[in-house]
């Protein structure tokens, strides 16, 4: 049909089914192409966006776990590298164990703080032997030169005594006089040996000293209504490789600051427990006592030269035993109040290690 001097002509003729169905086809076919057309220029619209919502979540997630393994790995390194900094500086911190980890950082942590433990324990033990060396110089000089001119002084009291008429009326006054200054001159020199003990104690290594027999001994002498000791000794007989002289010394030094740590405190009667065990080869001595025991502000000096809480006292005592015991090859060390966990020696305890006798 068509439109011709607006009148529509139309022309019917007969067309063959075949070609019907074929057109039907045809228009069906370009149907459909035209709706996948459609289709295919709005679908990827809708799939990046269902993907940016699918996946920029996960990607997040797995950047935040990825951050999280990294620091989990990372954190123990720079903990690490923060405390080796501040051991350059002599600070020794104990770094803690992270809870519920059982790995190889946790692994390298205790062997660090072991390593620091043993780098902290040296450290001290050198300033100690630096401290020690130097005094024991100056001790050695200064006893030196204050022992010279008491020889001289002593010389001269007993001329006088000897010179001086017997009939005099000035004599029992100038005998006085004389026996004071005398007294305090031996006290000098008593005080000097003890400098001489501090600055040359090497003649430790030449005697054999019998362990139960020595205590014995030393228990008969110190026990009285003030001092109990109470003795707990192997069953065979031992020996320490020690100056016996120096030997008792040391251990007469100990009980006496006991006992004057135990008056301060008000303590009737000091008890004391000596323990002696022995341990490859060498002689271990625990020396507790019931007393006030150490404070933890002072514990890392009391070993220190010329320290001292008391009013009076050279502050030499602890120092001249720690070096008697190290010049024998030996330990002397502070293990700590109430260390046996007793109810009867809850102060001081120290551990003096010694090679055996042979």
């Amino acid at each position: 049909c068509f439109a011709y001097n607006s009148k529509t002509i139309c022309f019917i003729y007969n067309v063959d089914q075949h070609i019907i169905n074929t057109k039907n086809k045809a228009f069906s076919i370009l149907t459909s192409y035209r709706k996948i057309y459609s289709q295919k220029k709005t679908t990827p619209i809708y799939t990046s966006l269902a993907l940016f919502i699918i996946f920029i979540p996960i990607l997040y997630i797995q950047i935040y776990l990825l951050v999280k393994q990294i620091n989990y790995i990372t954190s123990p390194l720079y903990t690490l590298v923060s405390h080796m900094k501040k051991i350059s500086s002599n600070v020794f911190e104990e770094i803690p164990l992270p809870k519920k980890r059982f790995d190889e950082f946790a692994f390298l942590i205790i062997q660090f703080n072991k390593m620091q433990k043993q780098l902290e324990h040296r450290t001290l033990l050198l300033k100690y032997q630096e401290r020690y060396d130097t005094f024991k110089k100056v001790s050695s000089r200064f006893a030196h030169e204050i022992k010279n001119p008491l020889t001289p002084i002593l010389l001269s009291c007993e001329l006088i005594e000897k010179k001086y008429p017997y009939d005099d009326k000035f004599k029992t006054y100038l005998f006085n006089k004389i026996s004071i200054i005398k007294q305090n001159v031996e006290t000098i020199k008593e005080n000097i040996g003890k400098f001489y003990s501090f600055s040359d104690v090497d003649s430790n290594l030449s005697n054999k000293v019998p362990v139960i027999e020595f205590f014995n001994n030393l228990k008969n002498y110190w026990n009285s209504d003030y001092i109990n000791i109470n003795l707990q000794l192997p069953a065979d007989d031992i020996y320490v490789a020690i100056n016996q002289e120096n030997f008792e010394s040391c251990f007469n030094n100990l009980i006496i600051n006991s006992y004057e740590a135990a008056i301060s405190a008000q303590i009737k009667k000091v008890e004391i427990l000596i323990k002696i065990t022995t341990e490859n080869e060498k002689i271990v001595i625990l020396f507790s006592d019931n007393g006030p025991g150490v404070e933890d502000s002072i514990s890392s000096s009391i070993f220190e030269p010329y320290f001292t809480t008391k009013e009076s006292g050279s502050g030499i005592g602890l120092s001249i035993v720690k070096s008697t015991f190290e010049s024998a090859n030996g330990t002397l060390v502070f293990l700590g109040n109430n260390y046996l966990n007793s109810e009867t020696y809850r102060g001081a305890t120290f551990q003096i290690e010694i090679p055996a006798g042979k």
